[in-house]
């Protein structure tokens, strides 16, 4: 991880603070500084060369779970999840945009963003990427080439429009996703997001794409207070309850390796039991063919926990150490880890 912080220092160094040393201490120190201890920092020379963007060319879907109305959101002596799920994204998208990222961020205010729309506008947005590439070839292409690209725009530019109209209308979740969730596990998946998920299963968008969907968690009525920890999620093609609805999914490997990297981040950073990666199948991740991770941040239920959740000192841990998490995760990646 050292080399990760080397990168980000280089990215950001004009707002860089001393803080980025001293990550690895899960305890506030008190600090007394003395005329004697002031030394004056020699300024950084940036030049266009030195500058690393280690996420330079990445999209990274940053969102921001539930919101204000939101069945599921926690609710807890006062503790209000869908704001700290907010203060959490816009907070990780500055820092990644800082790495050179693309953010898209779900949810920009208070206000719920159901989770049919969010899905819909991921997978929208991942198909307008593979049409556009497609778009380019197509002005160099002739003959069946160029027919065969045309045809494959015109069925993008159809299931783009089939994703607006659940945007617009979330009746049609019901149609297109498996929502509500059929506890019956008998639905299957329909064929224009089969299709899109096919879409979705290229290189230029696994290798460049990643999904976080940020939550804090509960125990179950009764609350349990000594719950505690942060733990992450991600979707396999073997999970009990998906096995008549999909299990092509294409990107495990790397939703798992993902999982894993947030699940040590965060747990450092917040100074958090690590209850590590585990799999499910939430509407978040099971929706659309892209690498996803949702991260539980931690118990909002545990008194200790939840004192570190709202306290902005690890706020900027957890979210520095998120960064980091996911610039490793794209590095890995690129070097064909996974």
């Amino acid at each position: 991880m050292k080399r990760y912080r080397k990168l980000y220092a280089l990215c950001i160094c004009i707002t860089a603070t001393s803080f980025l040393l001293n990550t690895s201490i899960c305890h506030r120190e008190a600090r007394t500084e003395t005329k004697e201890e002031e030394v004056e920092a020699t300024p950084a020379v940036v030049t266009e060369e030195s500058l690393v963007l280690p996420l330079e060319g990445k999209i990274i879907f940053v969102d921001a779970g539930h919101g204000i109305e939101a069945a599921g959101g926690g609710h807890y002596q006062g503790f209000e999840e869908h704001e700290y799920n907010l203060i959490y994204a816009q907070a990780l998208k500055k820092s990644l945009e800082n790495l050179g990222a693309t953010v898209v961020i779900t949810r920009q205010t208070a206000d719920d963003v159901e989770n049919l729309v969010r899905m819909a506008m991921v997978n929208r947005y991942a198909l307008e990427v593979v049409k556009t590439a497609k778009e380019e070839v197509l002005a160099q292409s002739t003959g069946v080439e160029r027919t065969r690209l045309s045809e494959q725009i015109d069925e993008i530019t159809r299931l783009e429009d089939t994703m607006q109209r659940v945007i617009n209308n979330s009746t049609l979740a019901e149609i297109y996703f498996n929502s509500p969730y059929d506890y019956s596990y008998t639905k299957q998946i329909h064929p224009d997001l089969e299709k899109i998920f096919e879409y979705e299963d290229v290189p230029l968008l696994y290798d460049r794409i990643l999904f976080v969907s940020i939550h804090s968690n509960a125990t179950a009525t009764p609350i349990n207070t000594l719950v505690n920890g942060t733990t992450t999620y991600y979707i396999t093609n073997d999970w009990r309850d998906s096995q008549n609805y999909y299990t092509q999914y294409a990107n495990v490997d790397k939703s798992k390796l993902a999982a894993e990297l947030l699940a040590e981040a965060v747990s450092e950073g917040g100074c958090f039991y690590n209850n590590g990666a585990k799999v499910n199948d939430f509407f978040m991740l099971r929706e659309s063919n892209l690498p996803a991770v949702l991260v539980e941040i931690a118990y909002h239920t545990n008194t200790n926990d939840r004192e570190k959740i709202i306290d902005p000192y690890y706020q900027k841990r957890i979210v520095e150490k998120m960064a980091f998490a996911i610039v490793e995760y794209f590095e890995r990646v690129a070097q064909g880890h996974v």
